[in-house]
């Protein structure tokens, strides 16, 4: 029986270290594929740096905006890097447990719109009665698409048209006249002539001073894992200055997506560091006032709404 019970305990003792040190799993969604400002997710992966914080990850990749957050909505996933802000009001509002952890992009200057070389449209005040086209409702495509057109005073067609490679698709075969893209989507055929950009998010002075993409988490649990959410975003934030650092990053980022690395060079012209810092969540006011003229809420969010949207899990510029 000594012996029996001196071999338990033995066993015991060699378990100990293992579920001391039992990594926490986090289940991440990135919003859509190719978004460079999204790859930080990956470049944190492969620098070892989720290992370093106890965590393992699993990595899904959505087909952006509220497709991408619905993951994190239902429970599935845990977090979701990049949907445009209003899905996420918009979501919450209507009951949803998720809350915003994070700001993910200032402005939008990796995101850009594009038509076929021998198109009339010149920029975006020639869409008068043409299809302006966007990924999702609630996506930060179709938020800049909506400012616009109040900004501009303009009366296109808005049109949900998925992913970049059907909106691609869409554009060149000439069912929609204009083409959404992030960065470094579609330089490709800039370079070669066959289309023109003929404008940014950031030609709207609204969008280019505002939070326009959060990272959100599934609010219960957010509740029950807020160590591992900020340890989560602390090491996506050394990913992302990896990735807005070293050169060497587009290069990677091309090979894993299949783009042209000449493309890819150009990362620091469509964002930087300072536009992913992770707070404040820049004009609420503002994005508010947006969410209820959009129709994305019905009503304004009240005093304790507003109290229970943001949690600020991990804020670098505070240590």
């Amino acid at each position: 029986m000594l012996r029996y019970r001196t071999a338990l305990i033995a066993a015991a003792a060699l378990l100990l270290p293992t579920l001391a040190h039992a990594k926490d799993a986090v289940r991440l969604v990135d919003t859509q594929a190719q978004i460079y400002v999204d790859w930080c997710l990956y470049v944190a992966q492969e620098k070892g740096y989720y290992a370093a914080e106890n965590l393992d990850p699993s990595i899904i990749v959505g087909r952006g905006g509220s497709d991408s957050l619905q993951a994190v909505v239902t429970g599935s996933q845990d977090i979701v890097f990049g949907p445009g802000v209003l899905s996420v009001i918009a979501a919450y509002a209507k009951g949803a447990p998720v809350t915003i952890i994070a700001n993910a992009v200032y402005g939008g200057r990796d995101l850009f719109w594009y038509v076929k070389a021998d198109s009339p449209i010149k920029s975006f005040k020639d869409l008068n009665g043409k299809t302006f086209s966007y990924s999702t409702p609630g996506s930060m495509s179709h938020l800049t698409a909506q400012t616009l057109v109040h900004e501009l005073g303009i009366t296109p067609k808005l049109v949900s048209t998925g992913n970049l490679t059907s909106t691609r698709t869409q554009m060149m075969t000439g069912q929609i006249d204009t083409a959404w893209a992030g960065f470094p989507a579609g330089l490709g055929s800039v370079r070669s002539g066959e289309v023109r950009i003929i404008g940014s998010a950031n030609d709207s002075p609204t969008i280019a001073s505002m939070t326009t993409r959060v990272t959100a988490a599934n609010s219960n649990w957010l509740a029950k894992n807020r160590d591992v959410a900020m340890r989560t975003m602390r090491t996506i934030w050394k990913g992302q200055v990896e990735a807005m650092s070293d050169p060497k990053e587009t290069a990677s980022f091309a090979k894993k997506w299949g783009l042209d690395p000449e493309d890819a060079k150009h990362a620091p012209e469509f964002g930087s560091l300072d536009d992913s810092l992770f707070a404040p969540i820049k004009r609420l006011d503002v994005i508010l006032a947006m969410a209820k003229e959009y129709d994305f809420i019905k009503e304004p969010l009240t005093e304790e709404q507003k109290k229970g949207l943001i949690d600020i899990v991990y804020d670098p510029n505070k240590k």
